[in-house]
């Protein structure tokens, strides 16, 4: 025959369901805790992933920009294009006898289409093909340096860091230098890396 519990023994039952409870809850928010910490890993591994591919596609149009720069160099008329071909701008401007800058690459500017860049079909190629990327990667060249005798710019030092083409009205330029901008995007819809280089070419 069951004897019947003491206030005691009532007590004491109720503290170790109490504490067995206790003990489950902080079990359930450790678990919580600990899933989603993996999750965010997670997440974040993919995003920098998905970054890398961008970062490799836009590194692959600086490679294609400079082949590009290499052709309209062994073309004689090659350097009468910039200003006039889509995606190849000439950095520096005579307005009314004075030296202006462009920077056709400023976010606020460029739209990153046909209008003002060329695209590099990799989405075709190994191993590009196999990265799923949202979109072929593009690029644009600017002339950096006035290669008009006539031009103000042509000795002149101006804004948004553009050294002297020459240093002196009579002198001759030993150098050309161009500003390659490259676009590269990854699988998601806002995985997108740019990228920069100045291009210099001895004469």
């Amino acid at each position: 025959m069951r004897q019947p519990l003491t206030g005691l023994q009532r007590q004491q039952q109720g503290a170790a369901l109490l504490v067995t409870l206790v003990m489950l809850l902080v079990m359930t928010v450790l678990g919580t805790h600990s899933m989603q910490g993996s999750t965010m890993q997670q997440n974040m591994a993919t995003k920098m992933e998905d970054r890398n591919r961008a970062f490799q596609s836009a590194e692959r149009a600086l490679r294609e920009a400079e082949s590009h720069i290499q052709s309209l160099l062994d073309s004689t008329t090659g350097l009468d294009r910039f200003g006039v071909t889509n995606g190849l701008y000439r950095a520096l401007e005579d307005s009314e006898g004075e030296c202006i800058s462009h920077s056709n690459w400023r976010s606020s500017v460029a739209s990153w289409d046909a209008d003002d860049s060329f695209e590099v079909n990799i989405r075709s190629v190994t191993p590009f093909s196999q990265m799923g990327l949202r979109a072929n990667p593009r690029y644009m060249i600017g002339l950096d340096t006035e290669t008009n005798p006539l031009s103000v710019c042509y000795s002149s030092t101006v804004a948004d860091g553009y050294s002297d083409s020459a240093s002196g009205a009579g002198a001759n330029i030993d150098v050309l230098r161009f500003t390659i901008t490259a676009i590269g995007y990854g699988k998601g819809e806002g995985s997108k890396v740019v990228l920069q280089e100045t291009w210099s070419v001895s004469l």
